[in-house]
């Protein structure tokens, strides 16, 4: 006797699917640490709201919206931007340690 199993997109896969994805957004695409700390952030963010109950969703989405408008590449970006000040200061140039 064999069972065929079925999978379905149903609402829980979905809500996964969209937690991985701002994992993705919020870590930044470029590094592999990006995404790992992102992974990280919303994970402990989630954990931390979730007495909340269904206002954590909306503050998940806030979280996700603020890295969106006010960090486009993520958590990785803060460290590209780090090393792009750095440059600027020292005019366009990367200092030598001696």
């Amino acid at each position: 006797m064999s069972f065929w199993i079925v999978q379905t997109l149903n609402g829980l896969q979905l809500s996964m699917l969209l937690f991985l994805l701002a994992m993705i957004v919020v870590g930044g695409i470029g590094t592999i640490w990006g995404p790992l700390l992102g992974a990280a952030l919303l994970t402990l963010a989630d954990e931390t709201m979730r007495e909340f109950g269904d206002y954590r969703d909306l503050g998940l989405g806030l979280m996700l919206a603020l890295f969106v408008i006010l960090l486009p590449r993520g958590l990785a970006g803060l460290g590209q931007l780090r090393r792009d000040r750095g440059r600027s200061v020292h005019g366009g140039k990367i200092a030598k340690i001696k």
